[in-house]
């Protein structure tokens, strides 16, 4: 009998494990009385396979930017043991789960289009398309000096990439940037299909329609407003 938590994960997963998954630990009581548990061990495969599960089945709880709305886990994977069997044929230490690099737009995990990233490759990828607010990625509006600016990050590091004129100039000098940066960030990935597969991905970027945001004029003129409003707000106080 499988061991660890109980019920279907999500709704959805079958813990078939033969060993315990999850080690907790009793802590003592706590001033209320209540007995303070820890967790202090849970099995790499099994807190890898409940992520994924999470992502697709219970996202709204972390996800704030949807950025796995409508995802989902194939049946083979819903099973513990055959989730934990095809992670362990690859080299997984410190990797994450990606399911669209290789095939871009799918919303399904699985042994096909799943692989597995390391952390400088999965930040390189994360774009947080929901929270970019009303400029494309890779463009900031400096409220200050009143100037567009591009930037990207690599290995956490923000990257400062120029200032520019336009919406459109801003966004280019991000896309060339991520470009370049693509041919070298994947250089010690172990799985082969990774660095082609991010190459292509900037290299066939979807380019935005430029003519939904605001130009620099419109931006300067919004914070003028907003400054002249703030000042009338105060002499009337």
């Amino acid at each position: 009998m499988a061991k660890g938590y109980r019920g279907l994960l999500c709704g959805v997963g079958i813990n078939d494990a033969d060993y315990t998954v999850c080690v907790v630990e009793s802590q003592g009581v706590s001033v209320t009385g209540q007995r303070i548990r820890k967790q202090v061990w849970i099995c790499p495969f099994y807190q890898k396979w409940k992520g994924m599960l999470t992502r697709a089945y219970n996202f709204s709880k972390f996800d704030t930017a949807q950025t796995y709305a409508g995802a989902s886990v194939c049946e083979e994977w819903l099973t513990f043991t055959k989730f934990k069997a095809w992670m362990q044929r690859h080299e997984w230490e410190n990797k994450y789960l990606d399911h669209d690099l290789l095939v871009p737009g799918s919303t399904e995990f699985n042994p096909d289009t799943t692989c597995l990233v390391s952390g400088t490759v999965n930040r390189f990828l994360n774009e947080s398309a929901g929270a970019r607010g009303r400029l494309p990625i890779g463009v900031t509006w400096d409220r200050v000096h009143c100037v567009l600016r591009s930037a990207t990050k690599v290995a956490g590091k923000r990257i400062h990439l120029g200032n520019h004129s336009t919406v459109e100039e801003a966004f280019y000098s991000w896309l060339n940037a991520k470009q370049g940066l693509a041919q070298i960030v994947a250089d010690d990935e172990a799985d082969p299909r990774i660095k082609p597969a991010i190459i292509a991905r900037y290299e066939n970027y979807p380019i935005p329609d430029f003519s939904q945001f605001a130009t620099r004029e419109e931006l300067v003129g919004r914070e003028a407003a907003q400054l002249l409003t703030a000042s009338e707000l105060f002499l009337t106080a």
